[in-house]
C-alpha cells in the first residue's frame, strides 16, 4: 500500500488531510497492522542513510582540506538543512502570530470596557482570529 503523504497535495499536507480516510476507517473499527499504509519515501530508512552518509563524506573532505576533524552534527544539518530551515520558517511564523495575539489582547480587553464604536472590536477580534488561524 503506497503512503497518502507521497501522493498528498500541498493543502492536504497543511491540513493532515491526508490521514483521514486512517482517522474514518479507525472510528468505524479497530485498525489493524495491515490497514496502516507504508511509510512515506522521504522517511525510508535507506534513503536517509544514503543522506547521513553523503553528508559525512563531503564533511570528511571539508575537514580534510580544512587539516580539521569532521563534525558530526554539520553533517546531519548539510543532510536535513531542508527541512531544518522550512521548520526554522514555520517556528518564526507561529511565534509572530502568538505574540501578535498576546499584543492584540490588550486594546481588545480596552475596547470591551470602554464604549467605543463596535467597528474598532470588530477588526480587532478578526485580527486576533485571522492570528490564531495562522
Amino acid at each position: 500500500m503506497n503512503s497518502p503523504f507521497d501522493s498528498a497535495g500541498i493543502f492536504s499536507l497543511l491540513t493532515f488531510d491526508y490521514v483521514r480516510p486512517l482517522l474514518r476507517k479507525g472510528y468505524r473499527s479497530p485498525l489493524q497492522e495491515t490497514d496502516l499504509p507504508s511509510m512515506a519515501r522521504r522517511d525510508d530508512v535507506t534513503q536517509i542513510i544514503q543522506k547521513v552518509e553523503k553528508a559525512w563524506e563531503k564533511e570528511c573532505m571539508r575537514a580534510a582540506l580544512a587539516n580539521k576533524s569532521p563534525e558530526f552534527i554539520r553533517a546531519l544539518f548539510i543532510a536535513f538543512k531542508g527541512d531544518f530551515i522550512v521548520g526554522s520558517i514555520l517556528s518564526f511564523f507561529e511565534i509572530v502570530c502568538v505574540i501578535a495575539q498576546i499584543l492584540l489582547l490588550r486594546p481588545f480587553l480596552a475596547f470591551i470596557a470602554s464604549d467605543k464604536s463596535n467597528r474598532i472590536g470588530f477588526i480587532l477580534a478578526s485580527l486576533m482570529g485571522f492570528f490564531s488561524l495562522l
